[in-house]
């Protein structure tokens, strides 16, 4: 009975969550709602009336799956790639910052440096606030034909399955290749998660960056080496250059020694590592100030270190409280919490460290600017904690009824927003 209760649980919380957040489009949304309503409770029949051959069969393929290496990272990349392939054609276009990076890519790739100091002083969500690694990025992809929204959207999609098989290897290296494989799995019911990674903005590439450090990081313990020092090195400066909330993963990185037990490297591999972001901080101040932006993004840095201050406790309460649940889904909330209790008798480093790193990022940006797509770059921590507890259930077919479930009511939450942000359009005329 535990089982179902649980399925029932998530049920219960995705539709109260349809119905709040339905309230908000108004009367003529009442069909949508009625609609992703029912499909919500027809999903968790589903998971609920599975027979055992059918589990056996999802048993079976989960464990060919997990057997090697290959496999495993096979299967990441590929059903990632369905996945946010798939919510390219769902989500409506210009959400997030499509708009600003779809108009500075072509005119960089068409006009080069020249196109790139033009789009900082004329574009005005590049210039006051935004590094210029992500316009360069997805002007590379236009170049090389990704000359469209679509097409673009499937760059952005490339970044992300790479952060998630990023992400796969390092829970692997920490908890094993289950616990990878199932944090990679459930991070793909995070309805906001699924839907940065299939539009066009700076997100999915400094999700890549950002956790590759800590991958790269992981791989510098290992073997000290100025090689791998220097790898790390680049892949924080292209984290930087992509977007500025790349700084939150240095207290992640400084705990890793502690983590594994391992020495810190030698003083000459960490200088070699610190001075390639540092120097390109440098030459990123002189050529802000010769394009005339460097006081701008001085301000824009004053709004974010001000956050609590120019909006009040109430805004993080609020992201915290309701918005950060349904990025997540609000319906893993329960798996959540089940995590967190098989934590509490364990004394290792490694469960420690989870909580440390979604500190690491939650505490600040809720302190400065709680946007909810700030928060992502805790998300593996947070679904490799949705793993433990997983893991430690005793009953074997909710390891697959679970995340079955999760998996379905997301789908059913993505199309709910896709074709609320259509409803909103068609009012707005």
């Amino acid at each position: 009975m535990a089982e179902y209760r649980m399925l029932l649980t998530l049920v219960a919380l995705q539709v109260v969550s349809l119905l709040v957040r339905g309230g908000k489009l108004g009367d003529e949304a009442g069909f949508l709602i009625a609609a992703t309503v029912s499909l919500s409770i027809a999903a968790g029949a589903i998971a609920f009336s599975l027979p055992p051959a059918a589990l056996n069969v999802v048993r079976s393929f989960a464990h060919a799956v997990a057997r090697t290496p290959r496999r495993a990272g096979a299967f990441v990349l590929l059903s990632s790639f369905a996945a946010l392939t798939a919510n390219v054609f769902v989500q409506q276009f210009e959400a997030w910052d499509e708009g600003g990076l779809l108009s500075a890519a072509p005119i960089i790739a068409d006009r080069g440096i020249e196109g790139l100091i033009h789009e900082y002083r004329h574009n005005g969500w590049l210039g006051p606030q935004h590094p210029p690694g992500g316009p360069l990025l997805y002007a590379a992809g236009w170049a090389l034909g990704a000359s469209g929204p679509t097409s673009l959207r499937m760059v952005s999609v490339l970044f992300e399955c790479g952060a998630l098989f990023v992400v796969w290897r390092i829970i692997e290296r920490l908890y094993g290749r289950r616990a990878g494989l199932l944090t990679s799995t459930l991070l793909l019911t995070s309805p906001l998660f699924v839907r940065l990674g299939s539009a066009v903005g700076n997100d999915p590439p400094l999700f890549l960056f950002f956790w590759l450090a800590i991958l790269c990081g992981l791989r510098l313990l290992d073997a000290p080496t100025h090689r791998r020092a220097a790898t790390l090195g680049v892949v924080l400066t292209l984290g930087v250059l992509t977007k500025y909330t790349m700084v939150l993963v240095g207290p992640i990185l400084l705990v890793l020694p502690w983590v594994t037990g391992r020495r810190w490297p030698s003083a000459s591999a960490l200088a070699v590592t610190a001075a390639i972001p540092a120097a390109f901080s440098v030459c990123g101040l002189f050529a802000l100030n010769g394009v005339g932006m460097l006081e701008a993004q001085a301000g824009t840095l004053e709004k974010y270190v001000s956050g609590l201050t120019r909006f009040g406790g109430t805004v993080a309460a609020t992201t915290l409280l309701l918005q950060l649940p349904a990025a997540i889904g609000v319906y893993g909330i329960p798996l959540a919490l089940k995590g967190v209790r098989a934590l509490e008798p364990r004394t290792e480093r490694r469960d420690a460290w989870l909580l440390i790193w979604i500190a690491a990022v939650t505490v600040p940006v809720a302190l400065t600017w709680p946007f909810i797509r700030f928060f992502v770059p805790s998300f593996p921590a947070i679904f490799a904690v949705m793993a433990i507890g997983l893991l430690h259930t005793t009953d074997a077919d909710q390891r697959i009824r679970v995340p079955l479930l999760m998996t379905m009511l997301c789908a059913i939450t993505l199309g709910y927003y896709g074709w609320a942000d259509l409803a909103v359009r068609m009012v707005r005329g």
